[in-house]
């Protein structure tokens, strides 16, 4: 008994040598695997959001909290200040000179103080913003000196742009409290 076994190509090239089954098995491989990647990608994403937005609230809570401790001690220092501001306003409009002189060099000490307040340990924003609010609390006083010594005519819209800012300065921490809550 002899066997002959004959050998013919079954196809020419490898791309034609995979069977439709082969194809179809790839095909929707690629297909489960874009998708696999996909939701992945957005799982990681929620998550990536999820932790930043903690992060942040975390890091605005810190702020707040800094914030509440620092004022404590400015607002006793400061709160005078402004609140004497508005009884110079008043001194100025009655031409109440004496008053107003008197009451100026007192402020003038208070705002010497303030320089002396200890912002370590504020984020930046927040020093920013006490570093504003004293320096035009300084200006403003020291307009007010000069003022006292030259006897000129006082400009009371400095007045009234340092209460906005004074008013920005306590919204910001409103703004923080309401941002963490």
């Amino acid at each position: 008994m002899k066997y002959e076994i004959e050998i013919k190509q079954a196809c020419e090239g490898f791309w034609s040598c995979i069977s439709p089954d082969a194809w179809i098995q790839s095909i929707g491989g690629l297909i489960g695997t874009f998708f696999g990647a996909l939701i992945a990608a957005i799982i990681s994403i929620h998550i990536l959001k999820s932790q930043i937005k903690h992060e942040n609230k975390k890091e605005l809570k810190n702020e707040y909290n800094m914030l509440m401790k620092f004022n404590e001690k400015y607002l006793r220092t400061v709160s005078p200040i402004m609140a004497n501001l508005t009884i110079i306003e008043g001194y100025i409009k009655e031409a109440n000179f004496e008053a107003f002189r008197a009451l100026v060099d007192e402020n003038f000490q208070m705002a010497k103080e303030l320089k002396n307040i200890d912002t370590t340990g504020l984020s930046y924003k927040v020093e920013d913003k006490v570093n504003m609010l004293n320096r035009e609390i300084q200006m403003v006083m020291l307009y007010f000196v000069l003022y006292r010594i030259a006897d000129d005519e006082i400009n009371i819209d400095i007045l009234n742009e340092l209460k906005v800012r004074y008013k920005e300065f306590l919204n910001y921490e409103k703004m923080l409290k309401e941002s963490i809550s």
